[in-house]
């Protein structure tokens, strides 16, 4: 979650000016204030970096995120919400006219939080293994960073470029129902990254 700073020094400017009654404000900032604000205050997640490399006979995946949880997500997070998320990759040629994709992969991650230790749990769903973490940034963090993911063998892939498509996602589907209307009618809940598309080998 981001704040641009030009937008908050024009905010408090705007709020200085206005009790020395040196500006008028017309309906154009209000309506600004009022719709356009809560864009920058709600951010969504972003793939920052991405990587893949051959090894072994095998493609592999780095992808870095800057994840944007605001602190009505981290709330619900303290009051017994798990939080799952997942990093979708699809692999298709990189060919106008490929439909199906090659190959469709997740990396699945389970964020809660444990109210007798006071500490962040992070579970890999597959493997159940548990990092324990004593606050909320540090467990985003490993979250934030996936290394040496396995996508698909090389001898699977012909002479010909790829295209990789990365996302982040929180999945709705376990929260609870009052919790699902929330993440369709808040901003709050607007977590989800834009898929990221780049071609390899």
């Amino acid at each position: 979650m981001y704040f641009n700073h030009k937008i908050s020094a024009l905010i408090i400017n705007l709020l200085i000016n206005r009790k020395r009654k040196e500006i008028k404000l017309d309906y154009r900032w209000f309506l600004f204030i009022v719709f356009a604000l809560p864009c920058y205050l709600q951010a969504q997640t972003k793939i920052t970096q991405h990587k893949t490399y051959q090894q072994e006979g095998t493609i592999y995946v780095d992808v870095d995120s800057d994840i944007a949880l605001n602190e009505t997500v981290l709330e619900a997070l303290k009051n017994g919400i798990t939080l799952k998320f997942s990093y979708e990759f699809v692999i298709k040629t990189d060919r106008w006219y490929r439909i199906k994709p090659l190959a469709t992969l997740k990396k699945s991650y389970w964020l809660f939080y444990h109210n007798v230790t006071k500490q962040y749990h992070v579970k890999n769903p597959l493997t159940y293994e548990v990092a324990i973490y004593n606050n909320a940034k540090d467990a985003i963090e490993q979250i934030a960073s996936v290394k040496q993911f396995p996508l698909i063998h090389a001898n699977l892939l012909k002479d010909t470029p790829y295209e990789l498509s990365v996302r982040f996602i929180i999945d709705e589907t376990d929260l609870p129902n009052h919790m699902k209307l929330k993440t369709l009618f808040s901003d709050y809940w607007k977590i989800n990254s834009e898929w990221e598309k780049w071609s390899f080998p």
